[in-house]
């Protein structure tokens, strides 16, 4: 029978093996990194900075601008409320309906979430592990990213963090078998919205290259044109 000292070794095991891990280190790296480069924003409160007004209120009210077909803000407007307060507002619930912490964790978030993705990204690629460490860092570290976030440019920092996952999802629907294209069709899709929520060019460059894929690689493919159609067309319609 296994004794006290068996499950104690077992658990130090596990415990270097996380702590030695290229992702963990790679995370921690830029976690620092990070607080670092948005030191600027941190202040005690709800971040403010740059091009980012301090979230106040709760979800609730979030999901109401959303929502409500008129704005009584100055003479009042009838204009469509921004789409990614509906994304906000979602993680807003999800953190017990603070949308200052929605904000945080995008924001302060963005540089490790873009080394995470970018790290699930590239193992599609290779399996080495410092090749990967080092294609992911080199993307969180782009100039881009940490001028959004030093920025306080929300809607940059979602979508460079959700980049990676979206052309990971993208990949799949063009090389797995048919019925697991037709998934990575709809996540692609999913995705899409979310990131076209905050930047809604990103859905012209994904059609425009849902069209050259269906001119490209439409005959190779099995139910090709109607996964693209699939990933082209969800944005839209949950916006």
């Amino acid at each position: 029978y296994p004794t006290e000292d068996d499950y104690l070794l077992t658990d130090s095991g596990m415990a270097q093996r996380i702590l030695t891990s290229p992702l963990v280190l790679l995370l921690a790296a830029l976690t620092v990194l990070a607080v670092v480069a948005e030191r600027s924003l941190l202040g005690g409160g709800p971040l403010g900075g740059g091009a980012l007004m301090p979230a106040w209120g709760g979800a609730g009210s979030l999901w109401q601008e959303y929502l409500q077909g008129f704005h009584p803000i100055g003479v009042g407007s009838t204009a469509a409320a921004p789409p990614y307060l509906v994304v906000v507002a979602a993680l807003a619930t999800v953190l017990g309906g603070k949308p200052w912490l929605a904000v945080d964790v995008i924001l302060l978030a963005c540089v490790p979430l873009a080394g995470l993705t970018a790290y699930l990204a590239a193992r599609r690629v290779t399996q080495v592990a410092v090749i990967r460490v080092w294609a992911a860092a080199s993307y969180a570290l782009l100039p881009i990213a940490i001028g959004a976030v030093a920025g306080g440019r929300l809607a940059a920092a979602a979508v460079f963090a959700l980049l990676p996952l979206i052309a990971l999802v993208a990949g799949r629907m063009l090389t797995q078998p048919r019925r697991r294209a037709r998934r990575a069709a709809w996540a692609t899709g999913l995705m899409l919205a979310v990131g076209a929520a905050f930047v809604p060019l990103l859905w012209v460059i994904a059609l425009a290259a849902a069209l050259i894929a269906a001119l490209v690689v439409r005959r190779s493919r099995a139910g090709l044109l109607v996964n693209l159609a699939i990933a082209v067309l969800v944005p839209p319609v949950l916006l």
